[in-house]
C-alpha cells in the first residue's frame, strides 16, 4: 500500500471553502494513513465473534477534536467524534454504554449551546451571584 504525502497533494492556490466529495475522500485517506490508534499486534482486530455490548470510556469519546485552539481553531466542513465512529462501526443491535471516566481536561470546557437549559428546559441559563460565602 503506498501511502499519500500531504506535500504531494495539489492545492488550490486561492483561499476559500469548498466542500467537495472527492476533498473528504482525500482528506479522510490522509487522515487515516497518519493516524495510528491501536496496534493490532497479535491480530485480534478485528473482532471476529460478535458481541452484544461495548463501553466506551473516556472524556473526550463524545469530542470531535479536529484541530487545536486559538489560532489554529477552524470551523470544519464536518467532524466525527470517537464514539459516533465506533457506533457507525458496530453490527445491528449492539449496546452501547459510554461514561466519562475520568475527567482530563486542563481548563474548564466551554459551555456548548446543547449543554445550556433552564431548569424547565428552555434554552439560557439561570444564574446566581454572592458577595459573601455559603453560611452568611
Amino acid at each position: 500500500m503506498r501511502v499519500a504525502a500531504a506535500s504531494q497533494v495539489r492545492v488550490s492556490p486561492v483561499e476559500g471553502t469548498r466542500d467537495l466529495p472527492e476533498d473528504r475522500g482525500l482528506n479522510h485517506k490522509l487522515a487515516a494513513d497518519s493516524v495510528v490508534l491501536l496496534k493490532n499486534k497479535f491480530s485480534v482486530l478485528p473482532f471476529v465473534r460478535r458481541f452484544e455490548s461495548i463501553a466506551l470510556i473516556g472524556p473526550n469519546m463524545k469530542t470531535a477534536a479536529f484541530c487545536g485552539g486559538g489560532a489554529a481553531s477552524l470551523s470544519p466542513y464536518y467532524a466525527v467524534s470517537p464514539l459516533q465512529g465506533i457506533v457507525d462501526q458496530l453490527p445491528e443491535g449492539a449496546k452501547v454504554r459510554y461514561e466519562v471516566g475520568a475527567h482530563a481536561y486542563a481548563f474548564v470546557p466551554e459551555l456548548k449551546e446543547t449543554d445550556v437549559k433552564t431548569p424547565e428546559g428552555r434554552p439560557g441559563l439561570r444564574m446566581r451571584f454572592y458577595d459573601q460565602p455559603p453560611g452568611s
